[in-house]
């Protein structure tokens, strides 16, 4: 379980990007926590318009393979962001991760009144998400889709995931990281590095 399983980047966004070693045992509990949390199951179809090069990327295929789904892949940078609501609705997907950016570009490529009929959870990450993102969205989601904030670092993996399940409204600004994920311990610690009282 300690073994290397793959290396992944940083984006940089600290200094010089490096890599980080993910082990089989990073991978098992991202799987955990994507079944605990967000319900990925033999039934599900997962949308994987992320790289797989990218963490998250990685990530969604492990969130979906792990726990039996199937994973479909669409890459909106090649094919255009146009085509991707119908792609999604021509696989029935029924799970959909983006980073707040391109779900900005999805929802500007659908139609007044078009729906993604399937989908039972939309995710985003890899970048601060806005309230404003999600509300523009959900008039094309089904009435039972639950939205989740999902937060993570090439580092550590998933770090947390905030869910709004249908008919939560969604508060304006950025939206919270929500509660650790599985095998993840958050300490919040003082300007001088002890810990902050619980």
């Amino acid at each position: 379980i300690s073994d290397p399983a793959c290396i992944v980047f940083t984006s940089g966004s600290t200094g010089t990007p490096k890599g980080v070693i993910w082990t089989h045992g990073t991978l098992l509990n991202d799987a955990y926590a994507g079944a605990e949390r967000m319900h990925f199951g033999p039934g599900d179809r997962v949308a994987l318009v992320l790289p797989y090069s990218f963490a998250a990327g990685l990530t969604v295929v492990v969130f979906g393979l792990l726990n039996g789904a199937g994973v479909y892949a669409y890459d909106p940078r090649a094919l255009g962001i146009r085509g991707l609501p119908d792609w999604i609705e021509s696989q029935n997907l029924t799970t959909l991760h983006t980073t707040p950016s391109l779900l900005r570009s999805l929802t500007g490529a659908l139609a007044d009144g078009q729906r993604l009929g399937r989908l039972r959870l939309l995710t985003t990450c890899g970048e601060a998400v806005y309230g404003r993102d999600i509300q523009a969205v959900r008039p094309h989601l089904p009435s039972d889709c639950t939205y989740v904030n999902w937060s993570g670092a090439s580092e550590i993996a998933s770090l947390a995931f905030r869910e709004f399940p249908p008919g939560e409204p969604i508060p304006d600004g950025v939206l919270p990281a929500g509660r650790p994920a599985a095998g993840k311990e958050v300490t919040v610690a003082r300007e001088d590095g002890s810990p902050a009282p619980g």
